[in-house]
């Protein structure tokens, strides 16, 4: 069964789909907010929470979003930090080739654990 979520919040778009495998939040456009964790806490709480009752891994996908200010990395570090806390799973996906993305990303390599429950890749 497959379902779909879509927020908006200026620019910035997020796609929440949901297969027999995965929760996948697909970012597109660009997060300027000063304050972004006021939209993103509560989608992120929402995937944690199905992600707990449905034992799915969660993708983030970010290889399509165009821009993401320093403000965007807290409340992505806070998720991380949640799923590591607990049994969840979660892959962040980026684009190695877009510079800001390699640097942004490369630099929360710090969370990929041993088993790889929590794992980032540049593709």
């Amino acid at each position: 069964m497959e379902s779909k979520s879509i927020f908006k919040n200026n620019d910035l778009k997020l796609e929440l789909q949901e297969n027999n495998r995965e929760i996948m939040l697909q970012w597109s456009g660009e997060s300027r907010e000063r304050e972004p964790g006021a939209f993103l806490t509560p989608i992120f709480d929402d995937v944690l929470s199905l992600n707990m009752q449905k034992r799915k891994k969660i993708v983030m996908d970010f290889r399509q979003l165009e821009f993401m200010n320093s403000s965007t990395v807290t409340p992505i570090i806070r998720l991380i930090e949640k799923v590591r806390n607990g049994e969840n799973e979660i892959l962040i996906l980026y684009q190695r080739n877009a510079d800001w993305q390699e640097l942004c990303f490369s630099a929360l390599n710090v969370f990929i654990t041993k088993d790889r429950r929590i794992d980032i890749q540049g593709i």
